[in-house]
Order: structure tokens, then C-alpha cells, then sequence
């Protein structure tokens, strides 16, 4: 039963300072917004649960309902509530997405062989198909950092980069290469895309300007590269890479310049992701002998192990305040939601469950 959770959690990988406590109390409640998508186009679910009075939840996929649901946890671990159900035809391929500014999820779901990118409004539970007048539909969708458009990989056998408008509205495909090109991530002020591609063999990490649709190969043909993402500051890429003889840990400016290995070492260091303020950069790590989550500073010095003994360590989320981080881990043989606290380093389990829990999302509510 272990190694069929396991095998289950690999499965889905394929397809994600100060002293605060994480953790706030509610000032105000979730104000239901105007859906701008057509009628037609939406269905939705009550809540088995109204929102506890806190600004913040971890959002997270699990299985204790028989088949995939969206539920929620309050990062101070006050018990897990279903915020979105899922219909049976439907399934949830890979991660999560919130939008800071209009307040709503980004999912990818699939119904027979087809994937589409839908939105959900968690204080209604309407859940909308945006890409259903789409040809190829989509997975991987990311919100611009103004909420108004999502980037998604669109496509199957050789996937493609799309936009589309969070209405559904205006549907772009930016890319046409017969190459996989995968893992989009906004630029802090929305005008440009960086993804992965494997037009030129290797894996290659690319920016797309809007403006004008010119492209820039950042890495140009060196080993595998992948999973790249902006900086909050806009000054500089994280992705990871073994150009260096093993996966390591990179940044390189967006001109291409000022490439730097950030942890060099000899084992696997991959899944990169900044902290909100872009001082941190956590990642995960097979150094010492598991699966563990490490942060460190945004130049790669004071690597910090904050999870050892509670492995193997899966997908993760920061915290908005760049606090803490919730992790997914089988520490006690299935896969549960805990959260660390990166200046103390407790560790605190959210979920105990005999289902699967996993893909953590960690949002904030307030306006």
C-alpha cells in the first residue's frame, strides 16, 4: 500500500525572515464576485463548509472523498473542509493556481482525453471552462501578476504556450515549434513569459516579450534546464539545471548574463521557488540520503535542511509572508499536508488522513 501511494505521488510530480507565525485572524469575510463568464459555460457546488475566520488558507487536492476534491486547512491546522467539489466525470491534472488580485483559483481538469483550463470562484463554488471554445484546451495555467489573463501550456504530443483572458476571452497560442515547450512563469510587471522548450534538443529555458514576440534564448543549448521562474524583483531567473555534471540549483539575468550556481553540489537539488520578497529561495534535496526541503539565501549561502527526519518531502508552497513553508511529506506513510516555520523550524502536521492530501497551495484572503 505504501509503494502504491508512492508510485501515485511520483506520477503526479511529473505532470509541482523575521519571527511571524504564519497565521492571522480574519478582518472580513469573502465577498462573492461577478462571474464575467457566460452562463453557459459554468456549473457549480455548494460548500460543505463555510471559510473559518482566517485571511489565509492552504489550499490542497485529496482523495478522502474516494476521487479527487479541492479542500482547505488554516495554516494554524484547525481541521480540513472541502471548499470545491469536483464532478466524478471530471479530474485534476497537476497543480494549483490563486490569483492574489481577483481572488481565484487556476486548474487544469480532465474529462476523457481532453484537459481544460477552468477558474473557480471559492466564495460561490462556480467553477468555469475558459478554454472550452479552445482547440487543444490546456494544463499548467499561471495567473498574470494583474489577474487579468492566464498563461497555460496547450497542446499534447508537442505542447505549445497559450494566453488566454480570465473571462475566456481573447485566446492566443504564442508558441508553434515542433518541440515540448512547458513550465510558463509571468514576468513581475506581465510584459514577458519565461518557459522551458526543447526546440534546440536539450532542455532550453526561453523569454517571450509580449510587446513585440520576439524570443531570447537564455541558456542556448547546455545541458538540461528546466523549471525556470522570475524573480519578484524582476532582475533574475531561477531554474534548475545539471550543466555543471549534476542538478543544481541557477540563476541568470534576463539578458542572459550573470549566470550563477547556486548550490553546487553532488546530488539531485531541484524545484526551485522564491520566497514572496525574493530573498529566499527554497528548493528540495537528496543530499542527505531523502527528500528533504532546503532554504537559503538568495546568493545560495546558508543552505538550511528544514526537514530532516520528516521525509520524503514532495510538493511545497511559501506562505505569503514568506514565514513559513507547507510541504507535502509520507512521513507516517501517506502523503499529509505539514507546515515548518523557517525561523524556529517547528514542524506541525496539518492533515492526518488515511487518503492521499497533497499540491498545497497556500493563499491569502484578504483584499
Amino acid at each position: 500500500m505504501r509503494l502504491r501511494r508512492l508510485l501515485f505521488l511520483v506520477a503526479f510530480l511529473l505532470v509541482v525572515t523575521g519571527g511571524g507565525s504564519c497565521t492571522r485572524k480574519r478582518s472580513s469575510t469573502v465577498s462573492p464576485m461577478d462571474s464575467p463568464i457566460p452562463a453557459e459555460t459554468a456549473f457549480s457546488s455548494p460548500l460543505v463548509n463555510p471559510f473559518p475566520d482566517v485571511d489565509e488558507l492552504i489550499l490542497f487536492i485529496s482523495f478522502r472523498d474516494g476521487y479527487p476534491n479541492i479542500y482547505a486547512v488554516p495554516p494554524e491546522g484547525a481541521g480540513a473542509f472541502r471548499v470545491l467539489e469536483i464532478p466524478q466525470s471530471l479530474r485534476i491534472v497537476g497543480h494549483l493556481d490563486w490569483s492574489t488580485t481577483g481572488k481565484r483559483l487556476a486548474l487544469a481538469l480532465a474529462q476523457g482525453d481532453r484537459n481544460d483550463i477552468y477558474t473557480a470562484d471559492l466564495a460561490t463554488s462556480a467553477l468555469h471552462n475558459l478554454t472550452a471554445g479552445t482547440p487543444s484546451g490546456g494544463v499548467e495555467p499561471r495567473w498574470s501578476p494583474d489577474g487579468t489573463h492566464l498563461v497555460y501550456v496547450c497542446g499534447d504530443y508537442e505542447p505549445d504556450i497559450c494566453v488566454i483572458g480570465a473571462d475566456g476571452s481573447g485566446h492566443v497560442q504564442l508558441t508553434s515549434y515542433p518541440s515540448r515547450d512547458i513550465n510558463p512563469s509571468w514576468s513581475p510587471d506581465g510584459s514577458a513569459i519565461v518557459y522551458q522548450t526543447s526546440r534546440d534538443g536539450l532542455a532550453d529555458i526561453y523569454i517571450l516579450n509580449l510587446d513585440d514576440l520576439t524570443e531570447k534564448d537564455l541558456t542556448q543549448g547546455v545541458s538540461q534546464n528546466a523549471r525556470p521562474s522570475w524573480s519578484p524583483d524582476g532582475k533574475a531567473i531561477l531554474f534548475q539545471s545539471d550543466r555543471d555534471g549534476s542538478m543544481d540549483i541557477f540563476t541568470i539575468s534576463p539578458k542572459g548574463t550573470q549566470i550563477t550556481n547556486l548550490t553546487r553540489n553532488d546530488a539531485l537539488d531541484v524545484d526551485p521557488q522564491w520566497s514572496p520578497d525574493g530573498s529566499l529561495i527554497a528548493f528540495r534535496s537528496d543530499r542527505n540520503g531523502a527528500w528533504d526541503l532546503f532554504v537559503m539565501k538568495r546568493d545560495g549561502s546558508a543552505p538550511i535542511n528544514l526537514t530532516a527526519g520528516w521525509g520524503p518531502v514532495f510538493t511545497y508552497t511559501w506562505s505569503p509572508d514568506g514565514q513559513c513553508l507547507a510541504f507535502v511529506s509520507t512521513y507516517e506513510g501517506n502523503s499529509d499536508i505539514y507546515k515548518v516555520n523557517i525561523n524556529s523550524g517547528e514542524i506541525v502536521q496539518l492533515t492526518q488522513h488515511p487518503a492521499e492530501d497533497m499540491a498545497p497551495l497556500w493563499i491569502s484572503l484578504m483584499e
